[in-house]
């Protein structure tokens, strides 16, 4: 069966919006697509094609990797209709050695900018998210706009300028007129919104807007940049959660101390945009997805899920975003229509 029938997704009509049911369930098979099979080895050592990678996955959700460039670009030839990956960028942090890597993809309406996350094998992503997070402390991200993660704005640095001039170039050949859609998972997905920031600023004073629609992503930064992505750029920043995937309660909200932070002992950290919590409350009938609107805070029991602490139960949320958004239609009966996240 054709992948993009089995899927059940198709993007880039002129009809699709990144937050539709179609285009959200688009960005979570993208984000995913690139959290597990672009260009790295270790969880599942294997060269599959599309098609086999669709029909190997496991009870957790994973699927076995893609490592030829070419396979990525038929794999989303098939699953995506007219996407095409037009760049696929690298860039090693000098300060830890890892690599960041992250996809501009074209279609006849959207301009989509897709960040790989963690490295799939548990240990490798152990270590890889120890080396980003044990630069927890703060940087600052622009003048009036907060303070960030560093090690996350690190990670971003060493492939902004390709990334950004590769945007400008597909922007540029649409004369302005296609959507700018940012999207990623987990440590993706922090990138995502550094990524955000960066394009609302510049491309908002020309009147465009930027959509960034996040998985299981980690906080970002202060109270300060949360209000300055929610009140003072051109962007729709929304934030998928499943269940109880740890990685989106961390860093912890409020202060504590880290090692090293400009010369300042307080950190605080604070989540922006808005929420859908899929599969909050999984055994009811009538509240088991919720929605939090940006400024409302975290909903109830979302940092006192008992389920955070089972570690089978974070590996199966944490990486079954974009399943359970094929599986469970009634996630969209949660999810605002168009233009009111």
């Amino acid at each position: 069966m054709d992948a993009r029938r089995r899927s059940g997704v198709e993007a880039s009509s002129s009809s699709t919006s990144p937050r539709g049911r179609d285009g959200a369930r688009a960005l979570a098979t993208l984000a995913m697509t690139c959290y597990w099979n672009v260009g790295q080895k270790g969880f599942f050592d294997v060269e599959a094609t599309a098609d086999e990678a669709l029909e190997l996955g496991t009870p957790l959700g994973f699927e076995p990797l893609i490592g030829d460039g070419g396979e990525l670009r038929r794999r989303c030839a098939r699953e995506f209709g007219n996407l095409r990956v037009t760049a696929w960028l690298n860039g090693v942090d000098e300060g830890n050695g890892r690599t960041t890597r992250a996809g501009v993809l074209t279609s006849d309406d959207w301009v989509i900018v897709a960040f790989r996350g963690t490295t799939p094998s548990p240990l490798r992503g152990l270590i890889f998210e120890s080396q980003i997070n044990g630069r927890a402390g703060q940087t600052t991200w622009a003048s009036g706009a907060g303070r960030v993660h560093a090690g996350y704005a690190a990670a971003y640095e060493t492939l902004r300028t390709k990334l950004e001039d590769a945007v400008r170039a597909e922007m540029d050949a649409s004369g302005g007129s296609k959507k700018l859609v940012v999207t990623g998972h987990s440590l993706g997905g922090a990138l995502a919104t550094l990524c955000a920031a960066r394009l609302a600023s510049e491309y908002g004073p020309q009147g465009a807007r930027v959509d960034a629609v996040t998985f299981g992503q980690p906080r970002v930064g202060d109270n300060e940049f949360a209000k300055y992505l929610d009140q003072d750029l051109s962007l729709d920043y929304a934030r998928v959660v499943h269940g109880g995937d740890l990685f989106s309660r961390v860093p912890t909200s409020g202060y504590w101390l880290p090692t090293a932070n400009e010369g300042r002992f307080d950190v605080e950290y604070t989540h922006a945009g808005s929420m859908l919590w899929t599969n909050a409350n999984e055994n009811s009938s009538t509240n088991r997805h919720i929605y939090a609107p940006k400024n409302s805070g975290d909903p109830d029991g979302f940092s006192t899920d008992s389920r955070m602490i089972n570690p089978v139960t974070v590996a199966r949320h944490h990486s079954g975003y974009a399943n359970f958004f094929q599986e469970d239609p009634s996630i969209f009966d949660a999810w605002p229509a168009t233009g009111t996240l």
